[in-house]
């Protein structure tokens, strides 16, 4: 059965992208297909991985977030190109460690394809 139990995770990113999210929550389908571990809006459960997402300047945005991961696959590798997660599954967890083609993973990221699996609850501006 497929858990229904909300986390709390961090979300970074620009200021014009925190009000759109404002306005309209996270819209999945604004993300690459480059994405490393498939197309959706990623999380983490560490801060310092989404500053990274956020302006270079010196106020960053982030939200904290209550995300349903559900049935999750474990991404053992990169799955650049990936549209969702696997056939019955609701999103990517990512651990830390190495995942092929010299790419090492040093944050926990978790990576959900359904805007209905999430809340931007708070807001911080950070400076």
């Amino acid at each position: 059965s497929t858990q229904s139990t909300w986390v709390y995770l961090w979300h970074g990113t620009k200021k014009e992208v925190a009000e759109l999210i404002l306005e309209n929550n996270f819209d999945v389908r604004c993300t690459s297909d480059r994405c490393l571990y498939g197309i959706g809006a990623y999380f983490s459960s560490q801060l310092c991985k989404c500053f990274q997402y956020c302006d270079s300047g010196d106020t960053k945005y982030v939200f904290l977030s209550r995300v349903t991961l559900g049935a999750y696959d474990t991404a053992r590798t990169t799955l650049t190109g990936q549209k969702k997660p696997r056939d019955g599954l609701d999103s990517v967890v990512v651990p830390p460690g190495p995942k092929g083609a010299g790419h090492d993973q040093v944050h926990w990221e978790f990576v959900v394809s359904e805007k209905d699996q999430l809340y931007p609850e708070y807001l911080f501006e950070f400076k």
